[in-house]
């Protein structure tokens, strides 16, 4: 027992050279790992010390919006614009991110286009392009906007106000016809749009797609879809009539396009109503079987334009029935090319 004891004490002894070797080397290493960790330490502290200071920035009101510009818009309010963007003073300058503001903005059914911007002074600039809207009708007793590229909108309460600058919208209850409607006002100007009160369908025996057109005056613009765009001239018309009663046309055809008055149809009795009749005193029909009315060409101010014997000149019509208008009517009949009661150029004239 005993020599086993001397034995394990023997075994368990280490020099003291040794050790100091040891310990030397786990020094050494511990160095070493010191050394390797510090650009991990600075590395984190860096950190840190970043999302210190960002959190004290973001605390402190500077770090807001200060304010939201918005431009671009017609008919919907910079209020509803800056609602529908989501940013107010509340929100953090710096979390806004111009492109995701741009698709929210976009998603809206009444904005055609978005450019959000971060501006000096923490402020955002929202540039909008409206669609067109052309008038509104109600679906369903639901009042809902009609946007030129053919879609539709909801009439919601944060720009109720476009009532105001659309017209109301009555018939054209089927898709086919709202579509016509929505194209026919690709080239009419907003402004224009916004002086019409009342849009309506009213059928003529010669055109079954006619527009009744109220405006805000209380005169009527009269065509058919395909010449709607010479709207754009009625009140340079309007500014040279003298009888207010009557309605302003609009006609395109081989000659030109043509804008000018007459009375309008729904005040035309029928004892007054005169029709185009053939050699033998036959009242001409058209393709429908419909009797072909004769009108009238007006002068500047409005009044039945006279020949030279004060007779009232009529508006020809072709083998068809159509009525065939003088696109320079006014320039001839003041040249006095219509002292016949039918055109008669000089030679050389146009």
């Amino acid at each position: 027992m005993v020599a086993d004891d001397i034995k394990t004490e023997e075994e368990d002894y280490v020099p003291s050279g040794v050790q100091e070797i040891f310990a030397k080397k786990r020094l050494h290493k511990a160095q070493i790992d010191f050394i390797s960790s510090q650009p991990r330490v600075l590395k984190w502290a860096m950190f840190c010390g970043a999302l210190l200071i960002i959190a004290v920035y973001f605390s402190m009101p500077s770090s807001c919006v200060k304010g939201v510009s918005v431009s671009g818009n017609v008919n919907l309010p910079a209020e509803y614009i800056k609602e529908v963007s989501n940013i107010d003073t509340s929100h953090r300058f710096f979390l806004t991110v111009p492109f995701i503001t741009e698709m929210r903005l976009k998603s809206n059914p009444m904005i055609q286009d978005a450019k959000v911007s971060l501006n000096a002074n923490h402020v955002v600039s929202i540039d909008i392009t409206e669609k067109k809207a052309i008038g509104y009708r109600y679906d369903s007793d639901e009042p809902t906007v009609i946007l030129a590229d053919h879609t539709t909108a909801s009439l919601d309460s944060g720009y109720l106000d476009i009532i105001a600058n659309i017209p109301l919208i009555t018939g054209f209850d089927d898709e086919d016809e709202t579509k016509q409607l929505c194209s026919a006002f690709a080239d009419v100007e907003t402004s224009v749009i916004a002086d019409i009160s009342e849009i309506s369908q009213y059928k003529l025996p010669y055109d079954d797609q006619t527009l009744k057109i109220l405006m805000r005056t209380g005169g009527y613009f009269v065509s058919n879809y395909h010449d709607l765009y010479m709207i754009n001239q009625y009140h340079l018309v309007e500014k040279k009539v003298t009888d207010s009663s009557k309605c302003v046309f609009a006609f395109s055809g081989d000659t030109g396009d043509t804008v000018y008055t007459r009375t309008c149809p729904w005040n035309e009795t029928a004892s007054e109503t005169e029709y185009w009749t053939d050699a033998s005193g036959n009242v001409i029909k058209n393709s429908y079987g419909d009797q072909i009315a004769k009108h009238y060409y007006t002068d500047s101010s409005g009044s039945d334009a006279l020949d030279s014997n004060g007779k009232k000149i009529a508006i020809p019509i072709d083998s068809n029935g159509t009525e065939v208008l003088d696109a320079k009517f006014q320039e001839h009949y003041e040249a006095g090319y219509y002292a016949t009661g039918a055109l008669v150029l000089p030679e050389g004239a146009e």
